[in-house]
């Protein structure tokens, strides 16, 4: 049973804010030497600080999704638009903390748009906790057991900050045509908890793991199309990349003496995907005729064990036919229907659809 204590937080926040600029005032900008005539700015800015006291023997849950470290609080909320139809929106908050956040949006009406942003969370799940395996955090674990008293544990804190990075440009001004790019970079950095069998039977036990998390994942995108009240056609390209850092950690066994053992954790991987949709639309009947083809693909490769658990020879080699794993899973679609109203309350569907994996 968890015993549980009073939790109290005070945060004290002094404001400073901008004067807005009023619809139908003349306020001149302060980014005024940057920026073409005609625009018009209304901000806000506030700044204070933060004191936390959270009175608990495992605070995680306080602050599982937010930072309440003592410090300063800070919000800019800006908005500009000019007389050409160009405009912008910027937000930002938190600045220089763990659950930092900006974002960046701006364009010109019926031309193009885009965005940029900066998001930060933390995922705080247990504060202080404790391993017979020294070195935490790391990939190499290493301990003599037994070690019967947990002051002389290792110490850690569970969970990982996620840091997302990306935006988008889109073009509109030749319509009907256009075309988007859209791209982010996102990153795990932390520890998770994971259990490794300390022997090739159940009742041998099972050691819970601190696993190093150094997860970057990084996405792209391409669109263009066609579209009008009548016709729609577009293509679009997705490729996306995962890279762990840690493909293996290492630690030592009690069961077999201390022996060093392996665990195996996810490998990088690459997707691809291609998509193209089609449309027609007002045709006889009140009818629809739509198409679609998609093709993606899936590939990982990694090494494989040689050994059944890698404890200095005590298990002999597993001999894998071969020594690395080539993953790849292809997958293929294609699909047409054409729906109909042919008479007043009742529709019609005719459709085909092919998957090939």
């Amino acid at each position: 049973m968890t015993k549980r204590k009073p939790l109290s937080i005070l945060i004290a926040s002094l404001f400073l804010a901008t004067p807005a600029a009023a619809q139908g005032i003349n306020w001149q900008d302060p980014l005024a030497p940057y920026l073409p005539a005609g625009w018009i700015t209304e901000g806000e800015f506030t700044v204070g600080p933060i004191f936390s006291n959270i009175n608990s023997d495992d605070p995680s849950k306080a602050i599982e999704y937010r930072d309440l470290d003592d410090g300063a609080l800070s919000n800019i909320l800006l908005r500009g638009r000019s007389a050409s139809g160009q405009w912008y929106d910027f937000r930002g908050e938190n600045f220089g903390r763990e659950d930092m956040y900006m974002n960046l949006r701006g364009g010109q009406y019926d031309a193009w748009k885009g965005r940029l942003y900066w998001d930060w969370i933390p995922h705080e799940r247990g504060i202080n906790m404790r391993t017979p395996l020294l070195d935490a955090p790391s990939a190499d674990l290493r301990n003599r057991f037994p070690q019967a008293n947990p002051d002389t544990w290792a110490q850690f804190n569970y969970g990982y900050q996620r840091k997302d990075l990306g935006g988008y440009f889109e073009w509109q001004r030749n319509s009907p045509w256009y075309f988007r790019v859209d791209a982010n970079s996102v990153s795990y950095d932390g520890i998770k908890v994971g259990a490794a069998a300390q022997g090739t039977s159940p009742g041998n036990g099972y050691i819970d793991l601190p696993i190093p998390i150094d997860y970057r994942t990084n996405n792209a995108s391409f669109e263009a199309g066609y579209a009008t009240s009548k016709y729609q056609l577009s293509f679009a390209y997705t490729y996306s990349k995962f890279d762990n850092s840690n493909e293996t950690m290492t630690w030592s066994n009690p069961y077999f003496n201390n022996g060093v053992d392996t665990t195996w954790l996810p490998p990088d991987n690459d997707y691809q995907r291609i998509a193209l949709n089609g449309s027609v639309r007002q045709l006889p009947f009140a009818s629809t005729l739509a198409a679609r083809v998609t093709w993606d693909k899936l590939e990982s490769d990694a090494s494989l064990a040689t050994t059944a658990l890698n404890t200095g020879g005590v298990f002999g080699n597993t001999n894998p036919h071969e020594s690395d794993f080539n993953g790849k899973v292809e997958n293929t679609t294609a699909s047409i229907a054409l729906t109909s109203a042919p008479w007043k309350g009742g529709d019609t569907r005719l459709y085909a659809n092919y998957y090939d994996k």
